[in-house]
């Protein structure tokens, strides 16, 4: 394969994880987004198909790693943080991990902070 096919492929991934990205993060139903954002539900769900194969494959091969080595492999874990009342009137924080954009406002319910992270957690 030339460099320029394998360039291209490797741009045309990114592009399809960022659009799933965008999807989920957004919250609305992938039919109703994708037809809001020009995007073939079809297209969507092939690709979306691909990176679950790929990532199961990842984890059987990490498991499999694990197994043969001596050391074993913890997974991170998210730290749990103090909550810590505002001190001046802000619009709320940004959090950025790779390609995931998180917006919490002031007010949100820490229960609604607390889900967005696990799900956070488990796609990363």
């Amino acid at each position: 394969m030339d460099e320029i096919t394998i360039v291209r492929r490797r741009l045309n991934r990114e592009k399809w994880l960022q659009i799933i990205n965008e999807c989920r993060s957004s919250g609305t139903p992938v039919t109703k987004w994708c037809k809001a954002n020009g995007v073939c539900e079809q297209t969507y769900y092939k690709w979306l198909k691909k990176f679950r194969e790929e990532t199961l494959e990842n984890q059987k091969l990490s498991a499999v790693i694990e197994t043969r080595s001596s050391e074993v492999i913890v997974p991170p874990e998210f730290a749990p943080l103090p909550v810590i009342p505002a001190v001046s009137k802000s619009s709320g924080i940004t959090i950025s991990i790779g390609q995931i954009k998180i917006d919490i406002s002031d007010g949100t319910s820490p229960d609604t902070i607390k889900t967005t992270l696990q799900a956070v957690k488990k796609l990363c």
